[in-house]
Order: C-alpha cells, then sequence, then structure tokens
C-alpha cells in the first residue's frame, strides 16, 4: 500500500513550507500534510539561495498586507513556531531578521507611481517616507542622486533575515 496524504505540497521552499505549516496548524483541519522536497537539505534549494527580504513597498493592497502579516510573524518568530503544548522547540530561531528598509528610487518617469504606491501604502499604515533628491543626498552622500527625483525609503517593517535558518 502507498502512503497517502490529504494534502500533498509540492516544494519545501519558504512559500511551500509556510503553507504547509498554516495548514496544519489550522485548528479546523485534521488531516495529513506532506511536503515534497527534492532538496531535503534546503542547502541548495531557491529559498536558501535567494536574498530573503520583505518588503511593504508594493502597489497593491494584497501584497502589502501580506508583508505587514509576514513581518509581524517574523518579529514573534518564537511564539509563532512555539511547539503544540505551548512549549518552546530547542531549534534555533534566531534568523538575524535585520529591518533596515529598502530604498526605491524614480527618474521623473517613475516619479508619479512612486507617489501612488506611496499613497496606498500610507493608507494601510506603511510608514514609508518620499524623499527628494536633496534629502537622499544628505543621508546617503555617497550616492549620485543627479538624476533622481524621489526616493522611497520604508522606517521599519522591511529588511532582511536568514532564510536558511528559518526554513530549518
Amino acid at each position: 500500500m502507498y502512503p497517502t496524504s490529504d494534502v500533498v505540497v509540492i516544494g519545501g521552499g519558504i512559500i511551500g513550507s509556510a503553507a504547509a505549516f498554516f495548514i496544519a496548524n489550522d485548528p479546523d483541519f485534521d488531516g495529513k500534510v506532506t511536503v515534497i522536497e527534492k532538496d531535503n537539505s534546503y542547502q541548495s534549494s531557491s529559498t536558501t539561495l535567494s536574498a530573503a527580504s520583505i518588503r511593504q513597498q508594493f502597489s497593491t493592497p494584497e501584497n502589502i498586507k501580506i508583508s505587514q502579516y509576514g513581518i509581524e510573524f517574523l518579529r514573534n518568530l518564537r511564539e509563532n513556531l512555539a511547539l503544540s503544548d505551548g512549549s518552546q522547540s530547542d531549534v534555533d530561531l534566531d534568523i538575524g531578521l535585520q529591518e533596515k528598509g529598502y530604498l526605491l528610487l524614480a527618474s521623473t518617469a517613475g516619479e508619479g507611481i512612486l507617489r501612488n504606491n506611496n499613497k496606498v501604502q500610507k493608507e494601510l499604515g506603511a510608514e514609508i517616507s518620499l524623499l527628494s533628491p536633496t534629502q537622499l543626498g544628505d543621508r546617503f552622500p555617497w550616492m549620485n542622486c543627479d538624476d533622481l527625483s524621489l526616493g522611497s525609503l520604508e522606517n521599519k517593517g522591511e529588511g532582511w533575515f536568514d532564510a536558511y535558518n528559518l526554513i530549518r
């Protein structure tokens, strides 16, 4: 007899692992979840090899809200990944989360897009500042701002982390 499962997730990278985690932890789900990943070590998976990061500077409310949920999940990782009895695992949960922000830059052609995106982001509570070329030059003196029209910088909630440690 072949093994069976109620849900099979193909690909155990960050998205596949997250999907399996949330399905398995849904109180209304009473089945078995199986993750199929060709690299069981995850050392050469696309997640591990990527520049693991999180940002809120998107143009659609859905993506912004997903990232806002994601940053809170990462900030509270120890609680979110507690064992079912509420105890903590002995797994190292330090993913080295660095909330240093993302800087997006625009020329005159892209300034309107950056401003429109910023409006949507702020409506959803993202703390993103728009910076003039002068402000950009003051903050980043090494940057040539001659051909820039605007910059967009998140004040918190964006950054990078150790994806390999998270996926483990």
